[in-house]
């Protein structure tokens, strides 16, 4: 087995890279931008989202809300962004596996434009400080902000990496 097969995970990384919390990561994302941009959010953002919110420095150094535009935020953050390529094709399995559990568990729907619908399920209490919690909303704010941001492919190259 591998690191990144799943069935292998160091201790944290089943913690924390969980299908269900990736999955909630997306739907929260989708939910966002489709709130955002009035249009669901297309399935690659994923391969995006995941990584930056997933690794704890970049998510700290995120916008707080979803008008910062994307360009200036990159531009920005050079340092934070190295070696974001290499990240994002790590963490490849880890939303895979989140995609199919938020499929399956109807947390996530896909369209038949290859978007996601992210379904909100009301009565979610999240403790204030918790990682879990800053995970989520740095997803909500990145898929507002991946909304305004035009394609796919624009998005991607910006970050150094295809779809």
């Amino acid at each position: 087995m591998t690191s990144s097969d799943p069935g292998h995970r160091p201790e944290l990384s089943t913690a924390i890279l969980n299908p269900a919390i990736v999955a909630a990561s997306i739907q929260w994302a989708s939910r966002r931008h489709s709130d955002t941009g009035k249009r669901s959010m297309p399935w690659e953002y994923s391969f995006l989202i995941v990584p930056l919110v997933f690794h704890q420095r970049t998510r700290l150094e995120l916008p707080q809300t979803s008008t910062t535009h994307l360009p200036v935020w990159i531009n920005n953050h050079q340092s934070v962004l190295a070696g974001f390529p290499q990240r994002a094709k790590k963490f490849t399995s880890h939303v895979r596996e989140g995609i199919r559990y938020g499929l399956r568990s109807g947390q996530l729907t896909l369209n038949a434009d290859a978007t996601f619908r992210g379904s909100m399920r009301s009565g979610i209490t999240l403790p204030e400080d918790s990682e879990l919690k800053s995970i989520l909303s740095s997803s909500a704010t990145v898929g507002g902000i991946f909304s305004k941001s035009g394609t796919p492919v624009n998005v991607f190259t910006q970050f150094g990496v295809s779809p």
